[in-house]
C-alpha cells in the first residue's frame, strides 16, 4: 500500500459512511449532465477506497466529463457563469489538462508539473509558477488546478486537508470546500464540487480510464 492510502483512510474515518448533501447551486451556474446509471450516491467502503487511492494516486488515468463555473468576476464584472468539457490525463507525476468553453475563454490547456505549470490559451503560451494565481489575475476567477489533480481521484492534496461540517462526504483545503456526491462502482468519484466565498466549480466525471505507462 502507497503513502496515499492513510490519507485516504484518515479522511474516510473523518467523514465516515454518511449520506451524501444534495448539490447547491450559485446563480448562473449551468446544468450539469447526470452520472451514468452505473454510478453509485453512497460512499464507497473503506477498502475499496484504500485500492482507489493507491491505483489512482501511482497508476496512470484519463478522466473527462463536464464541469460549470459560478464566479463573482473582478472589477465590478459581476457574477459569471458557464460550463464545458475537460480532458485530464496523468501519468508519472504530470498532468495534461484541457478545458473549454467556461467565461468566454475558448480551450485552454495546461501542463501541470511539480515545478509549474506551462498554459496555452488563445494562441498564447506561458510559464507560471503559481497556476491558480496567475489564472486568477489573468481571467478573474480562481481555478484550483492544482487542487483539482488529486480532488478528481477523491483525494486530498498536500498539505493535509480538514474535515468538512458533519454530513458532508469531503474535505476543506486551500479555502475550498470539496464535496463528492456519486462515485462509480469501483469507488472513483463521479461527481463532486469545490466551493469557496464567490466561487463555486462543479464537475461530473462522465469516463474513467486506466492507463499502462
Amino acid at each position: 500500500m502507497t503513502a496515499a492510502a492513510p490519507v485516504w483512510r484518515s479522511r474516510a474515518r473523518w467523514l465516515g459512511l454518511s449520506a451524501v448533501l444534495s448539490l447547491f447551486g450559485l446563480a448562473g451556474c449551468a446544468t450539469l449532465p447526470s452520472p451514468s446509471a452505473g454510478a453509485r450516491s453512497a460512499t464507497p467502503p473503506l477498502a475499496v477506497w484504500d485500492v482507489r487511492a493507491a491505483q489512482l494516486a501511482n497508476g496512470a488515468w484519463v478522466a473527462s466529463g463536464r464541469f460549470a463555473v459560478s464566479a463573482l468576476g473582478m472589477a465590478g464584472r459581476g457574477l459569471q457563469g458557464g460550463q464545458g468539457g475537460f480532458t485530464w490525463r496523468h501519468q508519472d507525476g504530470r498532468s495534461d489538462v484541457e478545458v473549454s468553453g467556461p467565461l468566454g475563454l475558448g480551450t485552454v490547456s495546461l501542463e501541470l508539473e511539480a515545478a509549474g505549470a506551462r498554459i496555452t490559451q488563445g494562441g498564447h503560451e506561458w510559464h507560471s509558477l503559481d497556476p491558480e494565481g496567475d489564472i486568477e489575475r489573468r481571467f478573474g476567477f480562481p481555478l484550483p488546478v492544482r487542487g483539482l489533480d488529486h480532488w478528481l481521484r477523491g483525494l486530498p492534496a498536500p498539505p493535509p486537508a480538514t474535515p468538512p461540517p458533519p454530513g458532508s462526504v469531503g474535505f476543506e483545503q486551500d479555502g475550498w470546500v470539496v464535496e463528492f456526491t456519486a462515485f462509480d462502482a469501483a469507488g472513483r468519484p463521479l461527481r463532486l464540487s469545490a466551493t469557496r466565498p464567490g466561487v463555486r466549480v462543479r464537475a461530473v466525471v462522465t469516463q474513467w480510464a486506466e492507463e499502462t505507462p
